[in-house]
């Protein structure tokens, strides 16, 4: 939660020596704003994508996008949050000239812990939402890092959540230019109950597969220390043949006579236990 005084959104432009052309501050007196992400849009401004929270108060957090001129002007500003404490919002330019927003929406807390939905938007150039789809199952502690508009037209977005408490998963999701979900997977290097394995940033590779960046901590019985994180999969999400199994395994019809078939946790990410049968299910 963020104390102290507010502070505003700050955008700068250089030229390519990085000599100072213009700057800008966004803002308001009684808010925190908070930029992480800026593009060039398709009419020569620019789209800031961030968060502003009051101080002091947990629920007040909403992910923001702020578009300027070319001089760096505002023209205006969308909240993409709800009633509860969301995310920042990170921005990418879409194959269509508009503006695609990643960040998470939270549905419901429990005392402070926020859950929460993926969450991406596509703006137009005047601010209006073209369409705004949410995906997966609402989970405790989800955060989208990073999102990326790719040639092709499709979007890959990534960030990490507590797949079973506490352990954290970083995770992947592409989509399509319309928001169609076209696959979602979850991975983890460390597999320690309260590891954690956090993803920051995604980009599509020359032989359209996926990298993926971000860090590991270790909690026994993990052991090493906090370290860089980098994965490479190919354009499915999968890190090879064996790692990209979905399915059940067949079982005889008389073992399965009057067996009730048990799935937990629910909702649930990358691990699943399960009594009853045997399936075992891979990247999401």
């Amino acid at each position: 939660m963020p104390e102290g005084l507010p502070s505003h959104m700050y955008l700068l432009k250089t030229n390519k020596y990085g000599d100072k052309q213009w700057d800008n501050s966004f803002g308001f007196s009684t808010w925190y704003y908070l930029g992480y992400s800026v593009i060039q849009t398709s009419d020569g401004g620019y789209a800031i994508g961030g968060g502003r929270f009051v101080i002091g108060d947990i629920n007040s957090g909403a992910p923001i996008v702020i578009k300027t001129d070319s001089a760096g002007n505002q023209q205006w500003f969308k909240n993409l949050g709800g009633p509860y404490v969301d995310d920042i919002a990170m921005v990418c330019p879409s194959e269509d000239d508009n503006i695609l927003v990643g960040t998470v929406y939270t549905d419901y807390m429990t005392g402070d812990d926020p859950h929460s939905r993926i969450n991406i938007v596509k703006l137009d150039i005047q601010g209006n939402i073209v369409w705004n789809k949410k995906y997966g199952s609402t989970r405790i502690g989800n955060y989208l890092l990073n999102i990326r508009c790719l040639s092709s037209g499709d979007i890959l977005s990534c960030g990490f959540v507590y797949d079973i408490f506490p352990h954290i998963a970083g995770w992947m999701l592409k989509i399509n230019n319309d928001g169609d979900s076209l696959w979602y997977r979850e991975y983890d290097i460390l597999a320690g109950s309260e590891s954690m394995n956090n993803f920051y940033d995604i980009l599509e590779t020359s032989d359209n597969g996926i990298i993926a960046c971000g860090y590991i901590h270790p909690v026994s019985p993990d052991s090493g220390t906090e370290d860089v994180w980098v994965i490479k999969v190919d354009s499915l999400g999968c890190e090879g043949p064996d790692d990209c199994w979905v399915g059940m395994e067949e079982k005889p019809e008389e073992e399965m006579t009057g067996k009730a078939l048990e799935i937990y946790p629910n909702p649930a990410g990358r691990r699943l236990r399960v009594a009853g049968c045997g399936l075992r299910v891979a990247g999401g």
